[in-house]
């Protein structure tokens, strides 16, 4: 019996764009191209597009034209998705200024909720107090 252990890192070690800027990067370029995919315009914006956005284009043209219902679920999942948004911007602010870009998801979404559950416990520290309302501090 043969046995393949494939470790952590595995992805990245094979160059698999497999990182969250990667996911990242490509919401972002679904975001920009969904459009030109619908309307057939490829063609049009091809000539004036780098090398990773020609990459993108054809992935998005490939996807809509033979994957339509997986085109329009992910179409439907990041669409108005606060934490696409969130993570995008982000990413792009670390970017600016100058650091890699990377983000780490998880301590992330951990600060957001214990920031949010701290709001809760204030308000409701207001209300037992006998505030008709509570107030985030």
């Amino acid at each position: 019996m043969n046995i393949l252990i494939i470790g952590n890192r595995f992805d990245l070690a094979h160059n698999l764009p497999t990182t969250y800027k990667d996911f990242l990067k490509f919401i972002d370029a679904f975001n920009r191209f969904k459009d030109i995919c619908k309307e057939e315009s490829v063609k049009k914006v091809w000539e004036d597009a780098t090398e990773e956005d020609k990459k993108y284009i054809l992935d998005m043209a490939n996807l809509y034209g033979k994957q339509r219902t997986i085109f329009e679920e992910i179409e439907k999942l990041i669409s108005n998705n606060v934490w696409m948004n969130y993570f995008w911007k982000l990413y792009t602010e670390r970017k600016t200024l100058g650091m890699d870009g990377w983000i780490d998801f998880e301590c992330e979404i951990s600060r957001i909720i214990q920031t949010l559950d701290q709001a809760r416990m204030t308000i409701l520290a207001d209300i037992r107090q006998g505030k008709k309302t509570g107030k985030m501090t």
